[in-house]
């Protein structure tokens, strides 16, 4: 029970999310331990890198010592991670999760619109444990954007690398906004169109196609 979100009453008996309290009381909205575990009682810190783990006897979880084993520190950019003593300063060492760069692979930089070979040739590739962005996809939107509606305004939608226009006219004549998916982006039904028309060496028909029993599909 969260004394916050349930609005228990004062004295309601609670979890304070942590072995080494042995007992708990929401006080004020806040789940407020009463009794801890006694010293030694084992933990989890929520380090790998750290065991065994063990409570101080006055509620909290008291890290051990390195584990030395094989962990993941989240980086896709670095290989063989493994448990070792690392720098949070210039002073402190504490036990951590630890990689060497993984420099050249493929990854994602989270930006849809780098990294697409069909704009440019060069994926997103890890450097130095970072992830770099390829070639940008900007510089078609930008000739779909002029060849199609007579703006300079055409640009990259980051989060799904749609091409959009800023000032683009539409059938009467209005200026407004105006977006589409290139060929090869993933698209659903009733969501951004795929773009139609050719820009450089690139067809696009404007179809979504969906395979069967799925959502999601690929613009053509």
């Amino acid at each position: 029970m969260y004394c916050a979100g349930d609005a228990l009453a004062d004295g309601t008996k609670c979890s304070a999310g942590t072995t080494c309290a042995s007992a708990a009381v929401c006080k004020s909205s806040v789940c407020t331990p009463t009794g801890y575990a006694s010293p030694g009682t084992p933990c989890d810190d929520k380090n790998i890198c750290t065991n065994p783990d063990t409570c101080d006897g006055a509620g909290k979880c008291v890290s051990g010592p390195l584990n030395s084993v094989p962990c993941d520190d989240g980086n896709v950019c670095t290989t063989g991670d493994y448990c070792r003593m690392i720098a949070i300063n210039s002073t402190t060492l504490v036990p951590g999760c630890l990689g060497v760069p993984n420099t050249g692979v493929t990854c994602d930089d989270g930006d849809a619109c780098t990294g697409d070979t069909l704009f440019g040739g060069t994926q997103d590739t890890c450097s130095s444990k970072s992830c770099l962005p390829g070639s940008s996809e900007t510089p078609f939107c930008k000739s779909w954007g002029q060849k199609y509606y007579s703006t300079s305004s055409g640009h990259c939608r980051s989060e799904d690398g749609a091409c959009c226009t800023n000032f683009a006219k539409d059938k009467t004549g209005a200026l407004r906004g105006n977006c589409c998916l290139p060929k090869g982006l993933p698209c659903i039904t009733g969501g951004t169109p795929c773009c139609t028309g050719i820009v450089g060496n690139v067809s696009m028909n404007g179809a979504c196609a969906i395979p069967a029993a799925s959502t999601v599909g690929v613009c053509q």
